[in-house]
């Protein structure tokens, strides 16, 4: 019995691999840093929690205010950026993140569990993990990471009246 799929299903599905090729690769981006690590399974460097960072970046027009696990950490002016948090300036994990607006609505959130940081050397190189959000806003973009910076394409302009307070 033969099975005929409709015309361009072969091509959607064709993206639809590179969809989810392309995702892993840019899960898996190449690790330039150096942070300690502690052995994990199959032979990952995971980074211990005590030497867990993340980053924050408001490239917005808004001064924001960064939350973790419901308390404020500190606020962001427009277009500043916070890099390399340490764990012993923030609460246990999993670190639950906010940015919210001036009137406390939230724009974005993360949560960052113990383990989301690793690397692996591999045959041509490293490869890594880490945890990352961001989104485009009608002022700006707000991107929350650890571990790697974001790769890939920034996230669409956002619509009128996302960055009312």
């Amino acid at each position: 019995m033969t099975r005929w799929a409709a015309p361009g299903a072969a091509f959607r599905a064709g993206r639809l691999v590179l969809l989810v090729v392309s995702m892993f690769v840019l899960s898996a981006c190449s690790a330039g840093g150096s942070s300690p690590l502690a052995s994990g399974d199959l032979g990952r460097q995971v980074v211990p929690p005590d030497t867990m960072t993340f980053s924050v970046s408001n490239g917005t027009t808004l001064p924001v205010t960064l939350v973790v696990n419901g308390s404020v950490v500190q606020t962001l002016a427009p277009g500043s950026w916070v890099d390399a948090i340490p764990a012993s300036a923030l609460p246990g994990l999993p670190w639950a993140i906010e940015v919210r607006s001036p009137g406390g609505r939230v724009l974005i959130s993360l949560t960052i569990h113990e383990g989301d940081v690793w690397q692996e050397s591999i045959s041509n190189g490293t490869e890594g993990k880490g945890d990352g959000a961001r989104v485009g806003l009608s002022c700006g973009m707000i991107q929350i990471w650890s571990g790697f910076p974001l790769a890939g394409p920034p996230p669409g302009p956002g619509s009128p009246g996302d960055c009312v307070p």
